[in-house]
């Protein structure tokens, strides 16, 4: 079912709450000058490699898609208990001698930011990188591992 919207130019108009939507989105690439609409090209987006993050006992886990990287391209930080994981992915293609027809991976710098509790050892954290997936170890401190206690009689 569609609301019909009084337009005095037209007898009537169909009222769309996607068109409405669609019509902001365009608005709002516009204000921000990503003159790309809706529909650009994969190069004209952000690239933002997923992650996930894991905790057992000692660790925290953070695990990065990063394909097509090589480790070199990779930098990681760890400052006032924030992980920061950057680099950059560059095209394989020259768009301007090499006429695009469709292109669907993204391209481009990246950072990704992750906030741990202050209580890691940020000087024994270890990171490995094997088949476009980064690993990150970071250890707990020794406060934070938890404990058993037993019960005397």
């Amino acid at each position: 079912m569609s609301l019909v919207k009084y337009n005095p130019t037209k007898l009537f108009d169909y009222y769309s709450p996607l068109d409405q939507l669609f019509s902001l989105q365009k608005d709002l690439d516009r204000f921000f000058g990503d003159g790309r609409g809706s529909l650009g090209t994969a190069q004209n987006r952000a690239w933002m490699p997923a992650l996930d993050l894991y905790e057992d006992d000692s660790s925290f886990i953070l695990k990065a898609e990063l394909p097509g990287l090589k480790k070199e391209d990779i930098q990681l930080s760890v400052e006032n208990g924030v992980l920061s994981l950057s680099g950059e992915r560059k095209s394989e293609v020259d768009e301007e001698k090499q006429g695009v027809v469709r292109s669907e991976r993204y391209f481009g710098k990246f950072v990704r930011s992750v906030s741990l509790p202050p209580s890691i050892k940020a000087d024994e954290i270890v990171a490995s990188y094997k088949d476009g997936i980064l690993t990150v170890n970071v250890p707990k401190a020794d406060e934070v591992k938890s404990k058993s206690i037993s019960i005397a009689d």
